[in-house]
């Protein structure tokens, strides 16, 4: 099946905002019914904005700074060389993963967004100052309910 030039257009520009809309499919429909009512040539100018505050740099030194070089010290200090729960298919085969700080951020993002609504990634850039709140409890209450851990506070100023 090849891509009609809007949804080659919508696969390289338009990933990130298909949130937004829900889908490819969905997001294609409303640009072609809008610009199905522009005049032929007319210049076009679309421009994107967010609808929410942008997550704090206070959350992201926390997240980054301590929380996965904690979790990635958790898991490790419990015999977890390779995470656990979290594995990649290739050609029908099932790989473990790693255990460092980058595919624990990889492993939480799926997990978090399957529990939130599993029928809409949210990419973590695109997250709003509530959303990340609720994703670092998330990642807190995993530690907590597995190995019984608490995870650091942040440094308050």
């Amino acid at each position: 099946m090849s891509l009609t030039i809007l949804e080659k257009v919508m696969e390289v520009e338009g990933y990130k905002y298909l949130v937004a809309f829900g889908s490819r499919r969905e997001q294609c429909n409303l640009y072609e019914n809008w610009l199905s009512k522009q005049k032929e040539g007319q210049l076009i100018e679309v421009t994107y904005t967010r609808k929410h505050p942008d997550k704090t740099n206070e959350q992201l030194r926390y997240y980054h700074g301590l929380l996965m070089s904690w979790a990635e010290e958790t898991f490790l200090n419990h015999g977890h060389n390779t995470l656990p729960e979290f594995k990649i298919l290739v050609n029908g085969v099932e790989h473990e993963i790693e255990t460092n700080k980058d595919n624990i951020d990889l492993m939480f993002k799926q997990f978090f967004f399957i529990y939130k609504n599993p029928d809409q990634f949210l990419n973590k850039a695109d997250m709003s100052i509530e959303q990340m709140s609720q994703y670092i409890e998330y990642i807190i209450d995993y530690f907590l309910t597995k190995f019984g851990k608490k995870a650091p506070e942040a440094k308050k100023k």
